[in-house]
């Protein structure tokens, strides 16, 4: 839930309103559920590595979140796996 609150964050905080993924999948105007729903459902295809393309990061912000939440993805993943 934070991290796609986290999510949700880099594209209300972009200064280019216009590119962001919100703004990209028609969400600007939606329900604050969907806006949350789209968030966790980009973080879970981040977290089981299966990416499937249809939302991405192209804002600085995005992209610099997206990293950090593929290093923490694979963190846990390996945390899980060790155990």
């Amino acid at each position: 839930h934070l991290l796609g609150c986290g999510w949700y964050l880099m594209a209300w905080s972009s200064a280019s309103e216009d590119n962001t993924w919100v703004h990209r999948r028609g969400l600007v105007d939606a329900e604050p559920y969907t806006q949350w729903l789209n968030s966790v459902y980009f973080i879970l295809t981040v977290f089981t590595s299966v990416g499937f393309g249809d939302m991405k990061a192209v804002t600085p912000e995005e992209i610099v979140y997206a990293k950090f939440l593929m290093l923490l993805g694979a963190v846990v993943q390996s945390v899980v796996i060790s155990e």
